[in-house]
């Protein structure tokens, strides 16, 4: 976000350079003038200081009308878009005659779309499945409404830049990673050495993988370039015909900076534009109109034109293979970002961590949900119904696809526009559960014969935002309707209940073992069951007049938990011991481990401080956050849990078969005249990591290799070393035969340090770090007015690295595919034992048959599959090899492969189960990952760039191609899509027909 303080720092900088610039010697081809692709625009945050829907009526609206009416006025005129959402917005409000109009003008080239997003998403804390749903949602507008696909990435305002979207932004097709945002060291170091542009290979372990996109490193900021801003909304006027003798000279003195930072000498880009600028379109293009028509008119040196970064790449990849020029290639990302010496941005990674969460939480449900849906348009009885199915679930992805804009997914915007992303993923899960309730609904009935009436309630909420469970009395009873979206798990429980007086029984009327935990008024119901990919389930609670809570018992002498893979001893207030089993109690050998809660004194000195966007500490040393007040031990039948209650905050231990669940509820953080305190959870395992290097993930994919690195400034020495984690963070011990792994449910900053892991979990700030927003991070919830309280889901896995090399990618699965419960009180009882709704794996009709079930197991374990819903005749399946080479793959388990048909077969059974029906042809597509072309076509529109380290062996001979048509083969982090269609429609046809003709008598 530009500011005229930024501005003013730019100009001294640029300066700096000119007089450089001055000694340049000229080019060896001085009979050729140089040539400056001029490219306006206009960033556009959709939500900041105002919300989406505020900044579209205040600015946008009028800034897109402005450049359509400049644009017609001189078809040399050219302007660049990014935001759909925005274009989107406008669109609705337009007649025919303007769209035709403004499509000619996108057909033209004068309208060049970038990215073609719903939004700009940050790429620190935003998953993969919701980056590549809301490019999707964008380039399906506009492939629909201008039958063009973006081809190159623009990512102008991201704080700092990621591998994951690096590798995101090759595998959609893109031709470019184009951004401007770097650290100031890096990009002046760049500049020198001649490699603001250079190939990024994202994955440096996957040598195997051609992976690298060519990367444009803008020299400065989005702005203006000095004495180029011709815009009133930055307080720059028109230029006047005495100007423009100073204007060329600033031309031909850009296009010598240019040539001592590029390799290319004749070829340059120049952005003109800023936050909300080209209001006033018309003045500030006839401005650029004088200066364009004198330079070229009296400059023996430069030309400059309207351009796009389409046309300008297109000629570039053109020239660099002329002139044989090769790329240097980059094998790390751009984390952390830093715009002056003591000013790291990595507060964001937690900024706003209730916001966060809820971005999780949504996208979870939208998957599941997506996968009901899809499986469920198969059967002919919903064709009614997949219209509004759509209309909701098309409403959830775009509530979701706006908050992972930069200012959304990263919390660094004002409270007003905080709670309208809130509002939104609020009211698309409202919508998506009203989805997945009507299919729950409909899937008991075909079996069970019964009218229910479910409603959605989100994972880990209290009973009193979940109304249908209060409902449980001696005369009521609540039925748990359970869809899985992922994998066959033993998947363990937690329903909020009033109290222990309650029973769960399955399908069979069989009842199940039971705990019931409960802290004050707060109680919780623990059961566990097995439950099947895709598989529904059906659990009904009851009242029971047997009291099944287990009560706790408080500083017990040996505060122990046990399960058959792991043991956990507390021993003094943050100190435990720890050990793995291996199947033997007697093997067992405990270990020291902490788990802490500590903080870190927002900077009070002068200078830089602490804020939305900027982690600044008073030292590296982290306080203790509260007093150790006591410990409860809770021993049920089956579960176990320590909670350890101090004065700022509680947190509850349980073993969750392999790992650690780690529930922290903080208490509102007091400050006490502080300037603001920065939460960390640490865990310290007996192991050694001497060389502090560990590993995070790159928005869900690939895990990333860390170093810690030691500054001076002890205040930035620990924000320094912080990089954003999504689903992991990770250290080995010094011979790489142990690891620990700590698994956030939402985007977190984290950091190795003296054989600890940490992420941070909260913020409260009084200060602002000045960079725009100038508001500190002081949450207030809107019922009490008191700063917010806030509760976090950790897992910790402790595991040999080797023999248990799969367990960290399995945990953080289980984490983002959780199954989706659905309640409903009712008086009904399940009397006889009914057959469950399971879903068939390819090739197996009853999970007792292991040896089939298990052929197919490997593959469904290392392919993540995704459904989206299209029509009645089409759906989308995204695949994702979610393996990675720090997993210690071997060669054969590179290659996973999965037979679509089968898949297909699957899907079709389950969703006219438990009547079989004739299955119809299909037709297999494979399209780029953002649906908008086919594969082919992705391919055939690639640009050409050298890199000067093209391995002589692209594949190796271990990696193996596809089998047939159906049979299909995902490499580790790859992604594949594709549109399944179904041929045969004659008696689908017939029943839609029969089903309209019944429902137009009604």
């Amino acid at each position: 976000e530009s500011g005229n303080m930024r501005y003013a720092i730019l100009v001294l900088i640029s300066l700096v350079w000119l007089v450089l610039a001055e000694d340049v010697p000229p080019s060896p081809t001085e009979n050729e003038k140089t040539i400056i692709y001029l490219i306006p625009h206009s960033h556009q945050d959709v939500g900041w200081l105002q919300t989406a829907e505020g900044y579209y009526r205040s600015q946008v609206e009028r800034i897109i009308t402005s450049v359509f009416k400049s644009l017609k006025a001189n078809k040399e005129r050219t302007f660049v878009l990014n935001e759909m959402f925005f274009l989107n917005r406008w669109w609705q409000d337009q007649n025919e005659s303007v769209k035709e109009e403004f499509k000619a003008l996108v057909s033209n080239g004068q309208i060049d779309i970038l990215t073609g997003g719903w939004c700009s998403n940050d790429e620190a804390t935003t998953h993969y499945d919701d980056i590549i749903n809301q490019i999707t949602l964008g380039q399906k507008f506009v492939m629909e409404v201008f039958n063009k696909r973006p081809t190159i990435g623009w990512h102008v305002d991201q704080f700092g830049h990621s591998a994951g979207m690096a590798s995101l932004f090759y595998q959609m097709g893109f031709n470019v990673f184009f951004f401007t945002r770097a650290a100031t060291s890096d990009r002046d170091h760049r500049k020198g050495i001649q490699q603001l542009q250079f190939m990024w290979k994202p994955f440096e372990l996957f040598s195997y993988e051609e992976q690298r996109i060519f990367t444009h490193m803008y020299f400065q900021h989005y702005t203006p370039y000095p004495g180029m801003c011709f815009d009133p909304y930055r307080g720059c006027g028109p230029v006047s015909e005495a100007q423009l003798p100073e204007k060329m000279r600033v031309l031909e003195r850009y296009a010598k900076e240019m040539q001592r930072m590029h390799k290319s000498d004749k070829l340059y880009i120049m952005l003109n534009g800023d936050d909300f600028n080209f209001q006033q379109a018309m003045g500030t293009f006839d401005s650029l109109d004088k200066v364009i028509e004198y330079t070229n008119q009296n400059s023996q040196e430069v030309e400059i034109k309207y351009s796009t970064c389409t046309k300008f790449f297109s000629d570039l990849a053109k020239t660099s293979k002329e002139h044989n020029i090769s790329y240097d290639v980059n094998v790390e990302d751009f984390y952390p970002y830093i715009d002056t010496y003591d000013a790291y941005w990595t507060g964001y990674f937690t900024t706003r961590a209730p916001l966060k969460g809820l971005i999780r939480m949504s996208s979870k449900q939208y998957h599941a949900v997506q996968k009901m849906a899809t499986i469920e348009s198969l059967n002919t009885k919903n064709l009614l119904k997949l219209d509004d199915w759509r209309k909701k679930l098309k409403r959830q992805q775009e509530e979701l696809a706006i908050t992972q804009h930069h200012d959304g997914a990263t919390g660094t915007c004002t409270d007003q526009v905080a709670m309208d992303y809130i509002r939104r993923l609020s009211e698309g899960m409202i919508d998506g559960g009203i989805v997945g309730a009507n299919i729950m609904d409909q899937k008991f009935k075909d079996i069970h014969k019964k009218d229910i009436g479910f409603a959605y309630c989100p994972a880990n909420e209290t009973l009193i935002n979940c109304p249908q469970l209060r409902e449980l009395s001696p005369s009521k009873n609540v039925l748990i309707g359970v869809f899985n979206p992922s994998i066959n798990r033993l998947f363990p429980f937690e329903i909020p209940v009033k109290d222990g007086k309650v029973k769960v029984s399955d399908e069979h009327n069989v009842e199940l073992e039971a705990d019931v935990f409960c802290d004050g008024e707060e109680c919780t119901l623990y059961f566990e069951d097995i439950i099947h990919a895709m598989e529904y389930k059906y659990y009904l609670l009851q009242y029971s007049e047997e009291d099944i809570e287990v009560k706790p018992v408080e500083n017990p002498n040996i505060p122990t938990i046990s399960n058959e893979y792991q043991q956990l001893t507390h021993k003094l207030q943050a100190d435990f011991e720890y050990c793995k089993k291996n199947g033997d109690d007697e093997d067992c050998q405990l270990q020291p481990l902490k788990i802490e809660y500590l903080f870190y004194d927002s900077v009070k000195r002068g200078g830089q401080r602490s804020g939305s966007y900027i982690f600044r500490a008073e030292s590296s040393n982290a306080h203790a956050l509260g007093t150790f007040q006591k410990i409860l031990k809770y021993s049920g039948k089956h579960k176990q849990q320590l909670t350890l209650v101090y004065d700022s905050f509680t947190t509850n231990i349980k073993l969750h078969h392999e790992v650690l669940k780690i529930e922290s509820h903080l208490k509102p953080v007091d400050l006490s005249g502080e300037n603001g305190k920065e939460i960390i959870l640490r865990v310290t395992p007996s192991f050694a990591n001497s060389e502090n290097v560990w590993w995070t993930d790159a928005n869900g994919m690939a895990m990333q290799k860390r170093k810690f690195e030691h500054l001076n400034d002890d205040t930035v020495n620990i924000p320094r070393n912080y990089y954003p984690v999504n689903t992991a963070i990770t250290f080995r011990n010094d011979d790489n035969t142990k690891e620990i792994s700590l698994y956030p449910d939402r985007a977190q900053g984290g950091t190795s340090y003296k054989g600890s892991l940490e992420l941070m979990i909260h913020r409260r700030i009084v200060s602002n770090d000045v960079r725009g927003l100038y508001t500190g991070i002081n949450e207030m919830d809107p019922h009490t007015h008191q700063p917010i309280s806030v509760r976090t889901i950790h897992f910790l896995s402790i595991s040999e690295a080797k023999t248990d090399s799969f367990l960290q990618r399995d945990i953080e699965r289980a984490f983002i595919e959780e199954p989706i419960l659905f309640y409903a009180p009712t008086t009904i009882n399940f009397e006889e034992p009914k057959r469950s709704l399971g879903f068939r794996l390819p090739g197996t009709y009853h999970f007792d048959e292991s040896k089939i079930f298990e052929k197919v197991k490997i593959a469904l374990d290392d392919i993540r599959v995704n459904l989206f819903l299209e029509d009645h005749k089409h759906f989308i399946i995204r695949l994702f090899n979610f393996r990675d080479e720090f997993d210690n793959l071997l060669p054969q388990q590179r290659n996973s492969e999965i037979d679509l048909k089968k898949l297909f077969e699957s899907m079709w059974e389950l969703a006219f189960f438990p009547g079989p029906t004739p299955m119809p042809k299909i037709k297999i597509q494979e399209f780029g990952i953002t649906q908008s072309e086919k594969k082919e076509e992705v391919e055939a529109n690639r640009l050409e760039f050298l890199s000067k380290d093209v391995p002589q062996n692209k594949v190796p001979p271990e990696l193996k191609g596809d089998q047939s048509e159906s049979t299909i083969t995902v490499h580790p982090q790859k992604f594949r899509v594709f549109k399944i269609t179904l041929q045969e429609q004659v008696a689908i046809t017939k029943q839609l027909f029969i089903y309209k003709f019944q429902f137009s008598k009604k």
